[in-house]
């Protein structure tokens, strides 16, 4: 049996990412039962679907933050999920393994440790109890700077030189463009 670590999903890195730029994450990837669950699994994902423009999901997360070219957009910011490797196709929604959700403190810190983003924006309200606790000048509990839907704020502090600043919003299938768009604007100034 594989282990789930051989599989674990680097992240997407933009050609024209920056260290201080934008990183977005997603809950998981899903796959079908042929589909190899590999560590370029999400490099292969973003580049056929999003900076292609043919998927709602990362289409919807690239109009939250204006209406760049899908290919300007994307390669502009790095990607990841929070969850190391796939789930099944036929349970996209699930919450994950207990053995993908034991990964994802040291996922996240490694990923952000090695990207230095100046700001993570995680849209999944579900991953936000997963990742490590915040430990910069806002630290836990998160801060909520808008409501309806929620969005949490706080930072990290990995000793990387700069504190970075990680907020979290819902996935983006059942709420309104305005509302996301609003709450993006919002974290985006702050």
């Amino acid at each position: 049996m594989r282990m789930i670590m051989d599989a674990e999903h680097e992240p997407f890195r933009g050609q024209q990412y920056k260290v201080g730029g934008l990183i977005i994450w997603g809950f998981s990837h899903h796959r079908g039962p042929d589909d190899a669950d590999t560590p370029d699994f999400t490099y292969r994902t973003v580049t056929n679907l999003a900076l292609s423009g043919e998927h709602w999901f990362f289409n919807r997360i690239r109009r939250f933050f204006g209406d760049q070219e899908p290919n300007a957009f994307w390669n502009s910011v790095a990607f990841a999920n929070t969850l190391p490797t796939a789930v099944p196709s036929d349970t996209r929604y699930s919450d994950g393994t207990a053995e993908q959700r034991g990964h994802v403190k040291r996922r996240v810190r490694r990923i952000l440790t090695e990207l230095r983003p100046g700001r993570a924006v995680l849209f999944s309200t579900k991953g936000w109890p997963l990742w490590p606790e915040l430990n910069g000048s806002v630290p836990e509990p998160a801060q909520v700077l808008m409501t309806g839907p929620e969005l949490r704020y706080g930072t990290y502090d990995f000793g990387t030189g700069s504190e970075i600043k990680a907020f979290s919003l819902p996935h983006p299938m059942l709420q309104t463009d305005v509302a996301m768009k609003e709450r993006v604007q919002r974290l985006m100034a702050h």
